[in-house]
């Protein structure tokens, strides 16, 4: 989970996130109750915290509308406007910022 989120922060271009995605998973897994619970809570986790900090208000930023994030739910990465999934967890295209 740590490594897919990992690989999708490298595809956008975000070097910076790997302590911030160790800490929450660490910290979420004191309390998670199932594994699916676990992942959203992590990616929740991460993305809230980048957005809360102002370190990226739109990561990861959506391909069709780039002035807004990209949402997790039910392991893929999505844009709600469009209702579209983009990719799963891991799997963010290089070209997604």
């Amino acid at each position: 989970m740590v490594k897919l989120l990992g690989k999708d922060a490298v595809a956008t271009r975000r070097h910076d996130l790997e302590d911030i995605i160790v800490e929450a998973a660490a910290r979420i897994r004191l309390f998670a109750n199932d594994l699916s619970d676990y992942h959203q809570r992590v990616v929740d986790d991460v993305q809230q915290s980048l957005h809360d900090s102002f370190i990226d208000t739109t990561w990861p930023r959506c391909p069709w509308h780039p002035n807004h994030p990209l949402w997790f739910s039910d392991g893929w990465w999505r844009c709600e406007r469009a209702e579209k999934s983009v990719a799963p967890l891991g799997a963010l295209p290089s070209t997604v910022k």
